[in-house]
């Protein structure tokens, strides 16, 4: 983390400060962006807490499921090992990912 992200909730601040002090034991370990239009189940968890600040609740077994299928940008958008420059997660770039550098399952 590179002290990009301000945040005003103190309960956001101490999960920073408590993310920070675990990466410090992991001096090898990267952080990447994964662009949002790439992680539906982040963007379905977005609207949902919207709706609920509306006071409806969205906790539905067939969303559930649906949240389990999307989570799974891991299993779909995966480096090769045969390229060097995308064997790492720190090599990628998702805005310059070309197609013929990842295997995708669909």
């Amino acid at each position: 983390m590179r002290d990009e992200m301000d945040c005003k909730s103190p309960g956001l601040k101490l999960l920073r400060q408590k993310t920070r002090t675990a990466l410090q034991a992991w001096p090898h370990c990267e952080l990447f962006h994964v662009r949002r239009d790439w992680n539906a189940s982040a963007d379905m968890l977005a609207g949902q807490a919207r709706q609920r600040q509306g006071g409806r609740n969205v906790h539905s077994p067939e969303e559930i499921q649906d949240l389990k299928t999307l989570n799974r940008l891991g299993e779909v958008i995966r480096p090769r090992a045969s390229s060097p420059e995308m064997a790492s997660p720190a090599g990628l770039d998702a805005d310059n990912l070309d197609a013929k550098n990842l295997d995708v399952k669909i």
